[in-house]
């Protein structure tokens, strides 16, 4: 009910969803359920774009207003990925244009990067900023717009399991240096309390 709540807020919301379904993926008691919620997502979001947004608009062509930024490599989905398979270094570049990666790092540091231990969560932002990081228009992904503040609640949960993580990593850490440490130094108190008795007769 969540997932089909949040489907009816905007159409690209549905690559959000998408991603949540990818995550139930990662589980294999819960594969095939993330398999249903990413057809079911792409479907919504294929049945907005093509059909009931172009219904409702009175004037221009029945196109989405946003579609000149994604057309970088191509005006079509055949297009586009024949064009990132053709030309990956291209993509890569344009995905990871400086302006675009200093935002990526700009929505981790308030958090301490401490999100990316968890990146079987992160993976619920990679069809949303993924698409946002194919527009042309650097906006798409700037940190202080709107576009990408779905993905705070995910980076915001990834810290949290991040920060248990590494709590827990601290605490093996702390008991196998500990370890190690005694292993270096085997005297027990009480032959240091002994060794002091002989050297000061106290």
């Amino acid at each position: 009910s969540a997932c089909i709540a949040c489907l009816l807020v905007r159409e690209d919301a549905a690559l959000f969803v998408a991603g949540i379904g990818l995550y139930f993926c990662t589980s294999r008691k819960t594969r095939w359920f993330g398999v249903v919620v990413v057809c079911i997502s792409l479907i919504y979001l294929a049945v907005m774009l093509k059909i009931v947004m172009p219904f409702f608009r009175t004037s221009g062509p029945p196109i989405h207003i946003a579609a000149g930024w994604f057309e970088t490599f191509g005006e079509t989905p055949e297009k586009i990925v024949a064009n990132i398979f053709n030309n990956p270094t291209g993509f890569a570049r344009h995905i990871l244009h400086p302006y675009k990666s200093i935002n990526y790092l700009m929505l981790l540091a308030p958090f301490g990067f401490v999100a990316i231990m968890a990146p079987r969560v992160l993976l619920i932002l990679v069809p949303s900023m993924g698409f946002l990081a194919m527009s042309s228009a650097y906006t798409h992904t700037s940190y202080l717009l709107y576009y990408v503040s779905p993905a705070l609640v995910v980076i915001v949960w990834a810290t949290a399991l991040g920060v248990v993580w590494l709590s827990r990593w601290l605490t093996s850490l702390k008991a196998s240096t500990a370890q190690r440490f005694s292993r270096l130094f085997p005297a027990t108190r009480e032959r240091i309390a002994f060794a002091l008795f002989i050297v000061t007769g106290k």
